[in-house]
């Protein structure tokens, strides 16, 4: 399964090295850091790290195959142990994933993905669950659940691009599934990892990387499922129809459709005055 995908790291710490020390360290190794872009590594300073060390860092692997890259993690954390880093709640470990076969990356179906995987089940065992880098899927849909559009969409397909779209949007990168660099580089940035003692975690970061390749493997089939649209039954997706002036300059009225209508078909819009909403105790606005 690992072979079908390309994995990057980057590594978040403290440690009372300077950024030459650190590759001197590296080199001994074998990892380059200058040369031609595919093999270099990067190591910079990271003023979003907190630690009890002198310096801060962020280390910055090269794209990699699958199983090599799951090689050259336990070997970087192997070598974070040894010149004694500092991780904590500030630190992150972020796992960079894209597809060594193209037509995968045109079919895989990205709402699928963002609703299957585990990310808050993850994010706990890190104690990151709560952290406002790498907030969940779930807290977005919670906190962004009403999609205002020009027109209520129809069709089942066109709700679910749209869901799709505006998780896109109106997320950051500070989410535990990034979609930010899907567009332009391909490549999915999953934040969930990372913590207190991350470079002791080989065995869960491993066991972590074979689940979300698995499914993004899957999210490749072709297939609708149910699973992919929790996110419109969970977290109450609703599509808010903007206003319309009447002939007379006013605003006219605003109508709704529940997003969970996905499983039932569509329905007739339900419609409500502008003094409907101002007055109901869940307005729209």
């Amino acid at each position: 399964m690992l072979e079908k995908f390309i994995i990057g790291f980057e590594f978040e710490f403290g440690c009372n090295l300077t950024r030459r020390q650190i590759s001197e360290k590296m080199k001994e190794n074998g990892w380059l850091l200058k040369g031609n872009k595919p093999v270099k590594w990067t190591i910079t300073d990271d003023a979003s790290v907190v630690s009890n060390l002198r310096y801060d860092h962020e280390v910055i692997s090269p794209p990699m195959p699958g199983m090599e890259a799951l090689k050259t993690l336990k070997k970087f954390l192997s070598l974070m142990r040894s010149i004694g880093v500092d991780t904590n709640n500030t630190t992150g470990l972020h796992i960079n994933v894209s597809f060594v076969d193209k037509t995968l990356t045109d079919s895989i179906d990205l709402l699928e993905l963002i609703s299957s995987v585990p990310d808050s089940k993850m994010a706990g065992y890190y104690d990151r669950k709560y952290n406002d880098t790498c907030m969940p899927v779930e807290y977005f849909f919670n906190t962004n659940h009403r999609i205002s559009i020009k027109k209520i969409p129809e069709s089942w397909e066109d709700k679910r691009k749209l869901i799709l779209q505006h998780f896109i949007d109106k997320s950051t990168k500070y989410h535990t599934i990034n979609l930010q660099k899907w567009k332009r580089r391909k490549y999915i940035e999953f934040r969930f990892a990372g913590g207190k003692g991350y470079e002791y975690c080989y065995r869960q970061l491993s066991r972590d990387i074979r689940t979300i390749t698995s499914l993004m493997q899957k999210a490749c089939n072709g297939k609708i499922s149910k699973q992919a649209d929790k996110v419109v039954r969970d977290y109450s997706m609703r599509f808010v129809e903007l206003p319309k002036k009447t002939t007379h300059g006013d605003i006219g009225y605003f109508s709704f459709c529940d997003a969970r209508d996905l499983y039932s078909g569509y329905r007739s819009d339900s419609s409500f005055s502008l003094d409907d909403i101002l007055m109901s105790e869940d307005p729209f606005f």
